[in-house]
């Protein structure tokens, strides 16, 4: 038995694979939501790419270059 194999044995074992008939997927897990993130995360997501976090390449280098002169500062 491979490692896939085991795996999905555990799963139904776990899932209860008794009711299961034979239309249904072979890893037992049709009946669970499949998404990976929480709606939560979704509405968070939602929200953090409507808001603009964009900065043009020249206030990014002003950025940079006004932390390494307060690094240079600092160690000096």
């Amino acid at each position: 038995m491979g490692k896939n194999q085991a795996y999905k044995a555990m799963q139904r074992a776990r899932l209860g694979s008794s009711s299961a008939g034979p239309d249904e997927v072979e890893d037992g897990m049709s009946q669970v939501d499949g998404s990976f993130h929480s709606p939560e995360w979704h509405a968070a997501r939602l929200a953090s790419l409507k808001t603009s976090h964009t900065i043009t390449w020249e206030e990014y280098k002003k950025k940079q270059k006004i932390a390494r002169n307060k690094d240079a500062t600092v160690i000096v």
